[in-house]
């Protein structure tokens, strides 16, 4: 699936484009739900990953969309213990793959810092600067 497709899309299925169908999402949603409710009915001109957040606690989620719609939602859910969604560049039901295996270690390393521990520069520290989460190739991380 290369631009030929994306471009199809665009014109013939009037798909929309990952930076339109975001900045629409900012200019017309009011609350969490309604972006992600816009987000998760738009038809895109390319898979895409949606990391989401609200204001009040528990508003977050990931949303892994295929090109006509939500392939799967990943809501936090931090009463049940899930205080956090990794996402690297694979979906989340797919093992990733053993030269590029970051998903598991950064979950290990968010475990062992601790819910009640974490803040901007533990996460830079304990998780995004430890190996495998950061490899030679690593161009910029960084937290904000």
């Amino acid at each position: 699936i290369g631009e030929e497709t994306n471009f199809y899309d665009l014109l013939v299925k009037r798909s929309a484009s990952i930076g339109w169908t975001v900045r629409k999402a900012f200019e017309s949603c009011e609350t969490y739900e309604d972006v992600i409710k816009y987000l998760s009915t738009t038809d895109t001109i390319t898979p895409i990953y949606y990391i989401v957040s609200g204001v009040n606690p528990g508003e977050g989620a990931v949303l892994e969309m295929n090109r006509d719609g939500v392939y799967k939602r990943y809501n936090l859910d931090v009463d049940n213990g899930k205080w956090y969604v990794i996402v690297t560049n694979y979906d989340l039901d797919l093992e990733d793959p053993e030269w590029d295996y970051r998903r598991v270690p950064a979950e290990k390393h968010l475990n062992e810092t601790g819910r009640d521990n974490i803040s901007l520069q533990t996460l830079y520290d304990n998780v995004l600067s430890q190996p495998p989460n950061l490899r030679n190739w690593t161009i910029q991380t960084c937290t904000f």
